[in-house]
């Protein structure tokens, strides 16, 4: 592909335009139909998971918010937002589903420390039920997202998130045009266009969390994304080197010393990045997994009185003090970014789903409680990716140590028996808002949704009220 520098792409020395063409070169030869088997499977479960915890987090106030903003704004009726009756703009439904994808903090994460489908997923499918796309275009274009996210997420390197970006919203508008670019089918030029136009969009602070406006970073790079390829499109031009070039992505979010192209091959080996994707069994920061997991196996199957507990030390990296360490919450939120109200819920043996990051549960004495016996320090000897240490101390003097590291993709070889389990999270989550019926239909449906002619019979599947549909049809 034009542009390409032979020389080698070693960590720091950047190859004059070799990401943005590596991007493209993937993303054009993205293709469902010579998937093996197992990668076809991690890409319904990525359907799965994010269609659950979308539909409920529909309800929840930051998408009810946005909701009612893009009502009031006005629209022509052509995608849904999930888990409502409503039906808008193409770009108001990638606004609002990506935004309620989010809002749970539930969704899933991964390839380079970014929260994969939010970004992907909500841009993609409003644009298949603006064109009548059928499924398998879908599956093309979110395997072409998936890619591109993980290409560029790991090339970036962490320099990025530590200076405060937050990479869903800024390498997840990128991944966005991209898998929209697929779907729309546009050629080298195209792709190269949308990729410009994502970038000049690309934003989106870790400051944020804690507020709905981390929510609002997935919902702008999923609206944005699907903006830049739809221009991209209709000729609008961008700067073609916006990726690498002086003044562009890779040097105004990040370090540029920090740059390895073959940082993603390393990372992913010869599978597609959709199967690396970890799909979340608690609805908080991502970086408190490890700190809720290791609590749990220290405290075994034996309960353990609050008045028995003398201290509670927990070791993690660093950077995540920036990343999930409000030391006192005052609200549900906040909870979802705070290591020791996580760490309170696993003492306690308290539910960790959404009902654990409540505004009442974050107030609740006995949380605040258990919060009081937790003490934080930072390890140089930890990842922001790799296990937490947890020591219990006892007031008799027993100790109870235990470090997991949850951060791993799942093995081919457990695929089928996790799917099950997280289809019992979408039943959990999705059950309230659509009731069983409809439940189990959409359930049906995602495990083969790239059989459907066209995707608005899939999404009025999630539709609440009139709008509903009972049966798949395909």
């Amino acid at each position: 592909m034009a542009g390409i520098d032979q020389s080698p792409a070693r960590a720091g020395v950047l190859a004059v335009n070799a990401l943005r063409d590596r991007v493209v070169e993937e993303a054009l030869a993205a293709d469902c139909q010579h998937l093996p088997t197992p990668t076809l499977d991690f890409l319904r479960l990525a359907v799965l998971d994010w269609v659950g915890v979308t539909v409920a987090g529909a309800t929840e106030p930051s998408a009810r918010l946005l909701q009612g903003f893009v009502v009031d704004e006005g629209s022509a009726p052509v995608a849904a937002a999930l888990g409502t009756d409503l039906r808008v703009s193409a770009q108001q439904a990638a606004l609002v589903n990506g935004a309620a994808g989010h809002a749970l903090d539930f969704d899933d994460m991964g390839l380079g420390g970014t929260h994969p489908s939010v970004a992907i997923a909500p841009a993609v499918f409003a644009l298949a039920e603006k064109r009548h796309a059928d499924g398998r275009l879908l599956a093309d274009a979110l395997l072409a997202g998936y890619q591109a996210l993980a290409r560029i997420s790991y090339a970036s390197g962490w320099s990025a998130y530590q200076r405060g970006f937050h990479a869903t919203g800024t390498v997840g508008t990128l991944a966005a045009a991209v898998g929209c670019a697929k779907l729309l089918g546009l050629d080298e030029e195209g792709y190269v266009a949308a990729l410009g136009l994502a970038a000049t969009q690309a934003a989106g602070l870790k400051v944020s969390f804690g507020t709905m406006a981390k929510h609002l970073n997935a919902g702008k790079a999923a609206a944005n994304g699907l903006l830049a390829a739809e221009l991209a499109a209709i000729g609008f031009t961008a700067a073609a080197d916006a990726l690498e070039g002086h003044q562009g992505f890779l040097r105004t979010h990040g370090d540029i010393g920090d740059f390895d192209l073959d940082r993603a091959d390393r990372a992913l080996g010869h599978g597609h990045a959709v199967t690396q994707l970890m799909f979340k069994p608690h609805a908080a920061c991502g970086g408190t997994h490890s700190t809720i997991d290791s609590i749990t196996r220290a405290v075994g199957d034996r309960p353990i009185d609050l008045a028995d507990i003398e201290r509670v030390d927990v070791t993690v990296a660093t950077d995540l003090l920036d990343m999930c360490g409000i030391a006192e919450p005052r609200t549900g939120l906040e909870g979802k970014f705070s290591l020791r109200h996580a760490a309170a819920l696993a003492l306690g043996g308290r539910s960790t789903g959404p009902s654990g990051f409540t505004d009442q549960a974050v107030l609740d004495p006995d949380n605040r409680a258990a919060r009081a016996l937790v003490h934080l320090s930072t390890s140089p000897r930890l990842a922001v990716d790799g296990p937490a240490e947890v020591d219990v101390r006892l007031r008799n003097g027993e100790h109870r140590a235990a470090s997991v590291n949850p951060y791993v993709p799942i093995p081919e070889a457990e695929l089928r028996a996790r799917y099950g389990l997280f289809a019992g999270k979408f039943s959990e989550l999705v059950t309230p808002v659509l009731g069983r019926r409809q439940t189990e239909a959409l359930l049906e449906a995602i495990s083969a949704f790239e059989e459907f002619d066209d995707m608005t019979a899939f999404t009025r599947l999630t539709a609440t009220g009139e709008a509903r549909l009972t049966v798949p049809h395909r």
